[in-house]
């Protein structure tokens, strides 16, 4: 009998586990929706953006998938891309790892246009980063730009 309870609650445990960590997809449309869908990504989760124009000037910390499962955040339509525009830069990453960023266009920002980085801690690099199908064009004056 205790065989049969243990399996049971193993059944129900490892449920419950693939259950949390089930891949989501979720489409934004703005940048308020944007912001709050990286914030509460988890592994698996995929970011659909709308085509159209948005304001750069997002930074995010410690937002990471794993080696099973990344967080991608792309342009929902390859063939029509999202465009970020300005301000200083357009999208700050900082301790963000086993992330895709995919189909979008980054455009006039005065600084970086697009800035992946440790987040100050040469002891935790950022890895397994993934860039696809993205154009930066038109940024800053002169000088290390990215």
């Amino acid at each position: 009998m205790n065989y049969l309870v243990t399996a049971v609650a193993m059944a129900v445990l490892l449920g419950a586990n693939v259950a949390a960590t089930r891949a989501e997809s979720i489409t934004v449309e703005s940048m308020r929706a944007l912001r709050s869908a990286i914030s509460r990504a988890r592994p698996g989760t995929t970011i659909l953006i709308a085509a159209g124009d948005y304001t750069g000037g997002m930074h995010f910390r410690n937002i990471s998938g794993n080696a099973g499962a990344r967080i991608t955040i792309k342009g929902a339509d390859p063939n029509n891309l999202p465009v970020f525009r300005g301000p200083a830069q357009a999208m700050h990453l900082s301790d963000c790892n086993y992330i895709t960023l995919a189909d979008f266009i980054v455009d006039g920002s005065k600084t970086n246009g697009l800035n992946c980085d440790d987040g100050g801690s040469i002891a935790t690099p950022m890895h397994h980063l993934i860039i696809e199908n993205v154009t930066i064009r038109h940024i800053g004056p002169r000088g290390n730009r990215d």
